[in-house]
């Protein structure tokens, strides 16, 4: 048993990953077991087999120790974004009189709009301050302590379908973990992992999955945009398979193998070695395919990036996670010069996971472990 350990829950667009951790030294995690199993996906915020989805669920949480488990009457799932929607509100809570702000009226004033929030085929999961206003409208980021005789803010709520949490649910009832708590993932990863010259400066953060890429707007400790739409690393493993013919394992195999922008000790080809049968493909013509594909992906954030002009300054960074091209060297330069701004690859400062690919599943994690310290009675594994 280990004390102190939290288990959360990362749903991905091409595999579930379940993991139990724990805070270490100097900002990092102390990983106690991890499991990855592979699934079908999603497309347009619906499963393309739900039954296999929950055994996948069902199966990642069972190839966990049963001792990191036992015991536990929580697990935080992460939703991804085409599952969520965003209501993002402005109130104003009268205090009475000038006093200073408490942290319970934090809470009142974040329960005052749930009221408010339409929730038909959504439940709210989580709500959090883009900013707080006091007297005079002046925008803070911690208004406790602060002396006002009203306290608002702009408040972010997130909503997920209840087709998500049910089947969720569902997959996890006979481990009888107790609660079960869902968090918007572009949510965990933009607190986490953007580190913003200013908190409440607006960042991007986009994560590029295997078939599924998600757009974020971070502003102070809220989401106050978002999109999801399909596109993915498996979107060039699909081009090379049409294009040469390559099996999916062949072709996965030649995409770790791009490097954009350089060609190394003068190579012209990249000579792939799959069961025993050798291929070999031009430099150029592989990194134009490539590039072509990646452009698709430039094009969508364009547009994200133009419809949110209003809530982004001029230039912001992109921040850039997920597995679905991080392994690609070069993409993230091909990317930030596509754009015209600078594009930053994201990952966790974890020993062994200190790739994008894991960016999810540690900001998740992180997320979880501020949860529980702000709960009067700790919960263990």
């Amino acid at each position: 048993m280990f004390k102190g350990s939290v288990a959360v829950l990362d749903v991905g667009s091409s595999k579930i990953t379940a993991l139990t951790g724990e805070r270490g030294v100097n900002g990092t995690f102390v990983i106690n077991g991890m499991a990855e199993v592979p699934y079908d996906g999603f497309s347009e915020g619906e499963f393309f087999n739900s039954s296999a989805f929950k055994d996948a669920v069902n199966s990642a949480v069972k190839s966990l120790n049963y001792s990191l488990l036992k015991g536990a009457n929580k697990i935080f799932v992460g939703v991804p974004a085409a599952f969520i929607r965003l209501e993002n509100k402005k109130y104003r809570l009268s205090l009475g009189k000038k006093r200073r702000i408490k942290r319970k009226d934090i809470e009142d004033l974040f329960n005052a709009g749930k009221d408010k929030v339409a929730t038909s085929g959504y439940e709210i999961i989580y709500s959090s301050d883009v900013y707080f206003t006091l007297d005079d409208n002046r925008r803070v980021l911690d208004p406790v302590g602060n002396v006002s005789s009203v306290v608002g803010g702009l408040v972010c709520y997130q909503l997920c379908e209840t087709y998500f949490t049910a089947l969720v649910r569902s997959a996890l009832a006979e481990f009888k973990l107790g609660a079960v708590e869902f968090i918007y993932e572009g949510y965990t990863e933009g607190k986490y992992l953007a580190s913003r010259a200013s908190s409440d400066a607006p960042s991007l953060v986009v994560d590029v999955g295997y078939i599924s890429t998600s757009s974020t707007v971070f502003s102070g400790n809220g989401v106050i945009a978002k999109d999801s739409f399909d596109f993915g690393g498996g979107f060039i493993a699909a081009a090379f398979v049409e294009k040469y013919s390559l099996s999916p394992e062949a072709a996965e195999k030649l995409k770790r193998m791009v490097g954009l922008g350089y060609v190394r000790g003068g190579q012209s080809q990249y000579t792939l070695d799959h069961d025993g049968q050798v291929y070999n493909f031009s430099v150029d013509e592989v990194n134009e395919t490539v590039k072509d594909v990646l452009d698709l992906l430039a094009e969508n954030l364009d547009g994200f990036i133009e419809e949110n002009a209003t809530k982004l300054p001029p230039l912001t960074e992109v921040y850039l996670c997920g597995g679905g091209i991080s392994d690609i060297r070069g993409a993230t330069e091909h990317l930030a010069g596509r754009l015209g701004q600078p594009v930053e690859l994201l990952k966790p400062k974890v020993p062994q996971y200190n790739k994008a690919i894991y960016a999810s599943a540690i900001s998740l994690l992180d997320h979880a472990l501020t949860e529980k310290s702000k709960e009067k009675r700790f919960f263990i594994f």
